[in-house]
């Protein structure tokens, strides 16, 4: 192969679908969207996205297509996938039509909004499964007890943790409440 064709493979390269996309093994970390899947929407995670792409230059963003500020999001938000798209990138942009569940009746709304995203290194899942949120939610949670699987909570007591390695749940006396929510792996 001549170095000019082994230059245009590499660059056909880029295109193909990432690994986080094409997985077939089941894990809870990153999150691969499916129709139909109910989500909670974690605004805060989604505005810590979008910084990292713009503070490494990852893709050219448009802030008016930033969800918060054509509609008002609460911190957590219980939605649908209504609808996937992908933008062939790189990176590979999953973009998702995500549809409003009323959290008392459990039907959906006519309220919609969009996102893209790509999984990135460093930068926590800002949209996590129902069933994995809501096992979180009603474990027992006790103070310095360690964790020994990954899961996502959804911070209501102010917990501490260390990042990338068997973490510790902690009540601490000081506020954290810029921290809605966390994501802790063993």
């Amino acid at each position: 192969m001549t170095p000019a064709e082994l230059a245009n493979m590499e660059h056909l390269y880029e295109f193909h679908p990432p690994v986080w996309i094409t997985d077939t093994t089941l894990r809870k970390s990153p999150f691969v969207p499916q129709m139909g899947d109910e989500v909670i929407y974690f605004r805060q995670g989604h505005e810590a996205y979008i910084e990292a792409v713009r503070r490494n230059n990852i893709y050219e963003l448009n802030p008016n297509k930033e969800p918060w500020r054509k509609i008002d999001l609460r911190d957590q938000e219980l939605v649908k996938i209504v609808g996937i798209r992908y933008e062939v990138g790189p990176p590979t942009l999953c973009c998702l039509k995500l549809a409003f569940i009323d959290p008392a009746t459990g039907k959906l709304m006519d309220k919609y909004f969009s996102i893209r995203y790509h999984d990135m290194p460093d930068v926590i899942d800002f949209l996590v499964l129902r069933q994995f949120y809501d096992e979180a939610r009603q474990r027992n949670w006790q103070s310095c007890k360690s964790i020994l699987s990954e899961f996502y909570i959804s911070l209501e007591i102010n917990l501490s943790f260390d990042w990338w390695m068997q973490a510790d749940i902690c009540i601490l006396e000081r506020n954290l409440s810029d921290y809605k929510f966390i994501l802790l792996r063993a």
